[in-house]
Order: C-alpha cells, then structure tokens, then sequence
C-alpha cells in the first residue's frame, strides 16, 4: 500500500453541514476500497484561478491516505461524476504524511482557522529603502 494525497474542490454555496456529508462520502468511498485515511483538512473557501462551472470560488479540501495503486482509478473516477466536486487531484507520495488530526474534520477546521490567524497577526512587514542612483556621463568625444 503507498501514500496518496487527494485535492479536491466541493461547490462554494454549500452550508457547512452539507460540506461535511460530500467530505463524509469521500472518506467513505476510500475506505470502501480499502483505504486507510490519515487526515482530513479543510483549506476553507478560497478563490479560483479560473472559472469551474461558473464558479469562481470553490471550498478546498485535501485529504493523505494510504490505499492500494489499484483503487486510486476508481477513487478518481467516482470523484470525476460527483457534481458536488469541480475539481480534483490525487498524487503519489514519497513517504507517510505527518498527522494532523485524525479523523476529525471539525477539529482541524478550527485548528486551520486558528493557525491562519495566527500567520496573519505574526507575519512581518517589510520595507525596503530605496537609494537613488548615480549615473556616470561620458563627457570626452
């Protein structure tokens, strides 16, 4: 069994319980196939690159687990038809992924929160000093 970690992006007009149950259904749809899942974590909602469906926000999620190379076509196919889903991603990883929080989607939203907080307050702001430069003319001919 390897490590996989799967992206995806659920339709931005969902409440937060409805957000929970397509989560839900794609942590059961792992698990279904045999998969182990090691964390569940929820970006929020954030803006997209490009248009999806005429959305232009979508609620990220990103999940690590650990399955089987042969399930991962029918994890991503099942994904592709949810009309829930606009997007998604599944890559191989190298080594085990660090846990987060196990199991509990709840959790790690307010922990996400809480350390998106806490980035915002803490991060430095820069300045630079411009100096103004000397420009030599060539003044033989």
């Amino acid at each position: 069994m390897r490590y996989y970690e799967a992206l995806f992006i659920i339709h931005p007009n969902y409440e937060q319980d409805r957000l929970k149950a397509i989560v839900n259904s794609v942590a059961n749809e792992i698990t279904k196939h045999n998969g182990v899942m090691i964390n569940k974590i929820d970006w929020g909602k954030r803006r997209l690159g490009y248009a999806i469906e005429k959305q232009k926000y979508g609620n990220y999620v990103l999940f690590h687990f650990e399955a089987d190379p042969s399930i991962i076509t029918k994890i991503y196919a099942w994904m592709e038809i949810q009309a829930n889903i606009l997007s998604q991603i599944i890559v191989k990883l190298e080594e085990k992924p660090e846990i987060i929080v196990k199991d509990s989607f709840d959790a790690v939203n307010e922990n996400t929160q809480t350390e998106l907080s806490k980035t915002e307050k803490t991060t430095p702001k820069v300045e630079t000093e411009t100096k103004p430069t000397e420009e030599k003319v060539n003044t033989e001919s």
